[in-house]
């Protein structure tokens, strides 16, 4: 367990290249998180199991959770909170922009381009 410990300090160490990424606050948000959305399905199923919800799903239910699952997955793949989870897998290049800033930079290429074509 100890050398468990080490080698995820030791990772988060090198993933943070000196700069200050609170990286164990955002465990402890991710955590309470993934708790309370856990008590909510839990009851969700609950109330399945009792009866007492509907079996049908709304095409506004189907276009929420068509948004959530977007917003949930840009959220693991972009955002700083869910670093940790990113942590063993990618390395953060200095020099490098963002991902959302690099998205943004294609797509004010594809405009000027676009509109560079209709002149």
């Amino acid at each position: 367990m100890r050398k468990l410990a080490e080698s995820v300090r030791e990772t988060a160490d090198e993933y943070r290249q000196g700069a200050n990424r609170p990286l164990g606050g955002y465990v402890v948000a991710m955590t309470v998180f993934a708790g309370l959305a856990g008590l909510a399905g839990l009851a969700g199923a609950v109330a399945a199991l009792r009866g007492t919800s509907s079996r049908r799903i709304s095409p506004y239910d189907l276009i929420l959770m068509t948004a959530g699952t977007h917003k949930l997955a840009r959220l693991i793949s972009k955002d700083s909170i869910t670093s940790p989870l990113r942590m063993p897998f990618t390395r953060i290049a200095a020099s490098a922009l963002t991902a959302v800033a690099g998205a943004d930079y294609l797509q004010l290429i594809y405009a000027k381009l676009q509109q560079s074509a209709e002149d």
